[in-house]
């Protein structure tokens, strides 16, 4: 997979990241069947706000807003579309308590239609893979990130055959994917927060 996405990178047009959610937003809407999804990272930089740090110590009086804001983005737009979304998540265990707290955005992306599925990197022969999300099969936008988490360059392709034989390893590894609940520690007082979000 790493050399597939290599070669993808070599000829594809570098992104600003003052542009990433003006590409993304454009790939998107020319979307019409599926989006294939690559995430590898066990935290993100961008996430990591005064939310998560209130739910690390115990405080999820904010969840509520946060829970409904993210519902109003992408959730509903997924629901009014017929894209059908898999989501693959290459983790390390045990689960670090950031990705224990994306879990809980999965639920949300689940009642959307997402079909999301993690698997152990220990399964996978490649330890560092990027992040890249296949819309309808003919565009790809890869994201770097370092250790830390935080985007450090992204590309964009429309190379159709580099797709397919990347498109082709994903399926692979998602295949061997297991429901990402397997994995969770959900609390039960934050399962209520998202239940909420549709009352």
């Amino acid at each position: 997979m790493i050399k597939i996405l290599d070669k993808i990178k070599a000829e594809a047009n570098i992104i600003n990241v003052s542009d990433l959610d003006k590409v993304f937003d454009e790939a998107l809407i020319s979307a019409k069947n599926s989006l294939h999804k690559l995430e590898t990272s066990q935290s993100y930089a961008c996430d990591m706000d005064a939310n998560y740090q209130a739910y690390l110590n115990g405080n999820y009086s904010s969840l509520a807003n946060v829970f409904k804001s993210f519902y109003k983005e992408w959730p509903v737009m997924l629901k009014k579309s017929n894209i059908k979304v898999k989501r693959l998540h290459l983790i390390d265990l045990p689960l670090s308590a950031y990705l224990n707290y994306e879990m809980y955005f999965y639920l949300i992306n689940e009642i959307a239609g997402e079909e999301i599925k993690c698997l152990d990197f220990k399964e996978v022969k490649e330890t560092k893979i990027d992040d890249f999300i296949i819309f309808d099969k003919d565009k790809i936008i890869i994201n770097e990130h370092n250790s830390k988490g935080e985007l450090i360059k992204s590309y964009y392709s429309e190379n159709k055959l580099l797709i397919a034989l990347l498109l082709f390893e994903f399926e692979i590894l998602y295949g061997k994917g297991k429901d990402y609940k397997n994995y969770a520690k959900f609390n039960s007082d934050i399962v209520k927060i998202v239940e909420g979000i549709y009352e």
